[in-house]
């Protein structure tokens, strides 16, 4: 693209508001992402040589990248398919084993200790690929239609808002349409010129579309790579001359709609000026009087049950489980009023907090049916800013 052009597209996929959101956070996606350029720099450079020390580099900078991310592997997997493609068998072999240095000694070590983290919070703490395997194996086949599609609507909603942040429902159906034939003639540009990169985004979108999750958090760690898929679109059609009548016109809609998507995303950059400030604010004065009561009322032995037991831990020392756990289902299903009950009584009787502070309302919910009956596991303490306390009968 020139370094101008190049610079341009570096400053729109790093420096927007989306990329300003997840770097204010205390998030492994921002090391994520600089280990994968890092890597994808390396292992280009291979391709063309085919030189093999620069493909153990890649494979230990990608086994590095998946150990701060999981969903790194598919990086892995498109380098080593692209190496094979192009008959770089033995580059191949090195990104493999580079990559394996990191990861085998990871999962014998999940192998070995996996198991002791409670079933409870394995979808918080636990083996990844276990959670997932049960979610699939007691949903079946309906549960991961269900999955993709409320992922594919997600991911939809997520795109549309980014690059038109309107709430006009057929100016986002409009959206879509622009977007998507770009960011599917970018790949096909970036297969001949970047094919690793090409390889890991679209191994990446059908992992995210299966994985019973909101896909926002996943979609913002992979902007940098969508803004440069669909640069390499704007520019190959700006450069594009191909004869025939109805190519003028095609050209012409591709760079009608690369103008519509610059337009619209500059101005969700202006819309959500605050916003990449706006969370951190939010869950701040969310957490601060819990922490000061935390820090004032309870011992330093006492374990509490919270949706902040990560934040409790920070700044008081004090040991927190969260509030309930996390399933597969629930991507689909949202639990019941009797399950929410189900659940928290069973982090309270795995786990024995003292206390359980909560300010989620279907917790609350069951925290409240907790604290009656003739045999009450939980009484009311009262509430605290955004929270209600609860402490566990006869600790």
């Amino acid at each position: 693209m020139g370094a101008a052009g190049a610079a341009v597209v570096a400053a729109f996929g790093t420096a927007s508001i989306t990329m300003l959101q997840l770097a204010g956070l205390v998030l492994s996606e921002p090391l994520f992402v600089a280990l994968l350029f890092a890597a994808l720099i390396v292992i280009e450079r291979c391709m063309d040589r085919g030189d093999v020390r620069l493909a153990v580099l890649a494979g230990a900078l990608l086994g590095a990248m998946t150990m701060v991310r999981t969903i790194g592997v598919v990086a892995i997997a498109g380098a080593v398919l692209v190496l094979l493609l192009r008959r770089r068998h033995m580059a191949a072999i090195a990104v493999v084993a580079a990559s394996a240095l990191f990861l085998v000694p990871w999962q014998l070590w999940i192998s070995a200790y996996g198991d002791e983290v409670p079933h409870i919070l394995m979808g918080k703490y636990g083996n990844y690929s276990t959670w997932l395997a049960e979610g699939y194996r007691s949903g079946g086949v309906a549960f991961g239609r269900d999955v993709v599609v409320y992922n594919l609507a997600g991911m939809g909603n997520t795109l549309s808002y980014a690059f038109m942040p309107v709430d006009i429902k057929w100016v986002r159906i409009v959206t879509l349409a622009a977007l998507v034939p770009m960011v599917v003639g970018g790949l096909v540009v970036l297969a001949r010129r970047s094919a690793v990169l090409a390889a890991f985004f679209v191994l990446y979108l059908v992992l995210i579309t299966i994985w019973p999750f909101d896909p926002y958090r996943f979609l913002i760690g992979l902007w940098p790579s969508l803004v440069l898929v669909v640069a390499v679109a704007i520019h190959s059609a700006w450069q594009w001359r191909a004869a025939g009548r109805a190519w003028p016109m095609v050209r012409g809609l591709a760079l009608g709609a690369g103008v519509f998507l610059v337009a619209g995303h500059a101005a969700y950059n202006w819309r959500e000026r605050q916003s990449w400030t706006d969370l951190q604010r939010r869950t701040g004065l969310s957490a601060k009087p819990l922490v000061e009561w935390v820090a004032t009322n309870t011992r330093p032995e006492d374990v509490l049950a919270t949706e902040h037991d990560v934040v409790v831990y920070l700044y008081t020392g004090r040991r927190g489980v969260p509030v309930s756990t996390f399933l597969p289902s629930q991507r689909v299903r949202p639990f019941s009023p009797d399950e929410h009950v189900h659940w928290v009584e069973a982090m309270i009787t795995t786990f024995e907090p003292r206390y359980v502070i909560t300010g989620f309302p279907a917790h609350m919910a069951a925290a409240d049916v907790m604290t009656s009956g003739s045999n009450p596991a939980l009484r009311k303490l009262g509430f605290i800013p955004n929270h209600a306390v609860y402490e566990r009968v006869n600790p």
